[in-house]
C-alpha cells in the first residue's frame, strides 16, 4: 500500500555521540544480541534454525571470562596468532592463548604465583576489574579489585546491581561488556567503541547504528536506526516544543528520527511539519499528526564545522530557523547561527533488530530477533539477496531506479501490512511478516516472499510516474516480470493454505483466485488479465512502454489505461485490445474506482 509521494534527498551526515548513559539499561540477551551483531560475543551453539544460543543463565569460568574479554576487545586473532609465556599450570589448550594475551597486557593476573583458576566460577568483581583494566584504570593505583563494583558504579559503567553479593552469569558479562563500549577510556574522551572503530575491529558503520561510535561519516544510518538526539544550536539552546509550538529551552529535548520524519520525543505521534504545506520564508514550523504530507519530511545539511541546518526534504533550499513568533522556514541562505544544529545521540532502536545486508550492498533487512527462531541467517541472506536481484529486475523492465540503496523495517508495528511512503524505507508490520515467513519460509527455497516483492514494485510508482493508472494493480503487474524472469515462487499468505508454491507464470493462478475479469474488477483480476497478456506478447514491448511513456497529467485512471493497452499494442505489434472481452473491457473502464 502506498502512502504518500515525497523525493528523498540523501542525507550525509556526520554526527555526534552521546551514549555512555542508555548502554546499561539493556538487558542480559539485548546486549548479548547487540555484542554478537558487532563481532564481539560468540555464542555458545546454534538452534536448528541457526540462531546462536548465548547460555546466558551459566556461571562462566574465570578462563572464559578473560577469553569473552580479549573478544570484547578485538583482539582474539592477535591472540591466537601469539606465543605466550604463563606462569600457570591450569590453563586448558584453547584456554591458553586468551589468558596469556590478557596476562601479557597486564589485563589479568593469577590467583597464585603457579594457578589461575581456570575453572573457578568468575565473580562480579573480577570481570569488573578486567573490564576496568581495559578501559585504562589500573588496580593498584585507581581502585581495590574487591571493590571494583563501587568504582565501576562512581564511573556510570554499573548501577549498584553488583554490590551485593549474588550469583554472576554469563549474562551478567554480557551487559556489563556492552555496557563497557560505551565508556570513555581513562584520560581520554574515546569511548571503547570508538578505539575498536579506529583500530578495525569494529565497523564504523555498524557501531554507529547501536549509537556506540563517535562519528558516523555515511548516509542516514542514524535515522534508519530509530534514534532518540537532540539539537542544540550554536547559542547553547536546544530545540523544544510546548504541545504543537516549536521552542527553544535551555534543557535537552528529545526527538525521534524515523526515515525522514522527525517525531516529536517518547510519544512519536507529532512530528515536525510544515504549516499548511506552504513553501514560502516565513512560514510557520510546528508540531502536527500525520497527515501523509511532504511538508513532514526533513534532511540535514552538513554546514562544514559540525552543525547541520535542518532542511526539507521535498525544497532544501528552505531551512527551519528561529522566527519572531517561533519557528519558520526561510531560504538556507538567510539561515543564522541560532538556526544551526549540532546532534547528539540519546538512544537508538538499533538492538530491537538484527540486520541483513545484500550481497550488492542495496537492501538491508532490519528484523526482529525472533526471526532467528523460525529461519536461518543463510535462508534471509538468500532472501535478502533474491530481492536486491528483483530491485534490479523492475529497474530493468521499467528503465530507472528510485533509489540506490533499500533499508526494509520488519522490526515495528504497523497499521498495514505494509507500505512504502516516499522514502527509501519499505515499513512491514513485524507480527504479519513472522505469522507470513512462519508457513514453512525456510523449507521454500525458492520462495521470495509475494508481500515484499509487491512493497518493492511499490517503489517504481513513486515520483508521480506517468504510467500509475493504479498502483496496486501496477505493483503485482511488474511482480508477475520478477516471478516469470526468474521462475520464482512468491505465494500471497492467505493463498498458502493448500501448501501449494506458485512459480513463475503460475502467478496467473493466484491472480484467478479473485475471480477472472469479465466477471469482477479486482486488483487481481485485472493483474492476472495483464499477466496473461504480457504471456502472449512478451515484456519487451512493456519495457519500451514504460521507457516512453508520455505525460499523463490530465488523464483520468481510464483513459491513462486505455494509453497503456494502445502502447503494449504499438510495441508488440498486436492488438492488444482485442485480447480483452467485452466484459472484461467493460469492467477494466472502471479501474478509477478500485
Amino acid at each position: 500500500m502506498k502512502k504518500l509521494l515525497c523525493p528523498l534527498f540523501a542525507l550525509l551526515i556526520v554526527l555526534s555521540l552521546s551514549t555512555a548513559a542508555f548502554a546499561a539499561d539493556y538487558s542480559a540477551e539485548e546486549s548479548a544480541n547487540a555484542l554478537y551483531e558487532l563481532g564481539l560475543f560468540q555464542g555458545t551453539g546454534e538452534t536448528a534454525n541457526g540462531k546462536p544460543t548465548y547460555s546466558l543463565d551459566a556461571a562462566p569460568t574465570r578462563a572464559q571470562a578473560v577469553t569473552m574479554l580479549v573478544r570484547l576487545l578485538g583482539k582474539e586473532v592477535e591472540a591466537k596468532a601469539g606465543t605466550w609465556t604463563v606462569p600457570f599450570s591450569d590453563l586448558a589448550d584453547w584456554a591458553r592463548p586468551y589468558v596469556g594475551y590478557a596476562y601479557a597486557n597486564g589485563l589479568t593476573n593469577g590467583l597464585s604465583a603457579e594457578r589461575f583458576g581456570s575453572d573457578d566460577k568468575v565473580t562480579a568483581n573480577q570481570y569488573l576489574t578486567f573490564i576496568l583494566r581495559a578501559l585504562g584504570y589500573s588496580s593498584e593505583r585507581d581502585f581495590q579489585w574487591d571493590k571494583a563494583n563501587a568504582f565501576s558504579d562512581s564511573l556510570g559503567l554499573t548501577h549498584g546491581e553488583y554490590r551485593a553479593s549474588r550469583s554472576f552469569m554469563r549474562g551478567d558479562t554480557a551487559r556489563i561488556s556492552y555496557a563497557a563500549l560505551a565508556q570513555a577510556r581513562k584520560d581520554s574522551s574515546e569511548t571503547l567503541a570508538a578505539q575498536l572503530v579506529r583500530q578495525g575491529a569494529v565497523k564504523a558503520k555498524t557501531a554507529a547504528e547501536f549509537g556506540l561510535a563517535v562519528k558516523a561519516d555515511y548516509a542516514d544510518a542514524l535515522f534508519h536506526s530509530g534514534a532518540s538526539v537532540t539539537f542544540r544550536n550554536g547559542s547553547g539552546r536546544y530545540l523544544a516544543a510546548s504541545g504543537s509550538t516549536l521552542t527553544a529551552s535551555d534543557q535537552p529535548y528529545a526527538w525521534y528520527l524515523a526515515g525522514t520524519q522527525i517525531r516529536c520525543g517518547d510519544s512519536r505521534t507529532l512530528m515536525l511539519d510544515i504549516s499548511n504545506a506552504w513553501y514560502e520564508a516565513g512560514n510557520s514550523v510546528g508540531l502536527c499528526e500525520e497527515t501523509g504530507s511532504d511538508a513532514q519530511h526533513w534532511t540535514l545539511k552538513d554546514c562544514g564545522d559540525g552543525q547541520f541546518l535542518i532542511v526539507s526534504a521535498a525544497h532544501p533550499e528552505f531551512a527551519l530557523c528561529a522566527g519572531s513568533g517561533g519557528y519558520c522556514i526561510k531560504n538556507v541562505k538567510d539561515a543564522g547561527e541560532s538556526d544551526r544544529w549540532r546532534i547528539e545521540c540519546v538512544k537508538t532502536d538499533r538492538v530491537k533488530y538484527f540486520a541483513v545486508e545484500g550481497s550488492r550492498g542495496v537492501i538491508t533487512m532490519q528484523a526482529q530477533h525472533r526471526l532467528l527462531d523460525i529461519l536461518s541467517r543463510a535462508r534471509l541472506q538468500k532472501w535478502v539477496n533474491d530481492l536486491e536481484t528483483a530491485y534490479a529486475d523492475y529497474a530493468e523492465l521499467t528503465g530507472w531506479q528510485p533509489y540506490e540503496h533499500i533499508y526494509l523495517n520488519m522490526y515495528d508495528k504497523q497499521e498495514f501490512w505494509g507500505f512504502v511512503d516516499g522514502t527509501d524505507t519499505i515499513h512491514i508490520d513485524a507480527d504479519e511478516i513472522y505469522e507470513d515467513l512462519s508457513l514453512n519460509f525456510a523449507r521454500r527455497k525458492n520462495d521470495w516472499n509475494f508481500g515484499l516483492l509487491h512493497e518493492l514494485s511499490h517503489l517504481f510508482e513513486l515520483k508521480e510516474q506517468p504510467w500509475d493508472f493504479h498502483a496496486e494493480v501496477l505493483a503485482d503487474y511488474k511482480l508477475a516480470y520478477v516471478m516469470t524472469k526468474n521462475n520464482c515462487a512468491a505465494v500471497p499468505a492467505d493463498w498458502y493454505s493448500d501448501k501449494r508454491e506458485y512459480t513463475g507464470w503460475e502467478v496467473i493462478d493466484v491472480y484467478r483466485g479473485d475471480g477472472p475479469l469479465k466477471d469482477t474488477l479486482t486488483v487481481f483480476s485485472l493483474s492476472g488479465k495483464l499477466t496473461e497478456v504480457m504471456k502472449e506478447i512478451g515484456w519487451d514491448a512493456a519495457k519500451q512502454m514504460f521507457r516512453s511513456y508520455p505525460d499523463t497529467t490530465n488523464l483520468t485512471p481510464e483513459e491513462n489505461f486505455t494509453l497503456f493497452i494502445s502502447l503494449l499494442s504499438q510495441y508488440s505489434g498486436k492488438d492488444v485490445r482485442a485480447m480483452f472481452t467485452d466484459a472484461e473491457w467493460a469492467n477494466a473502464m472502471k479501474v478509477g474506482s478500485l
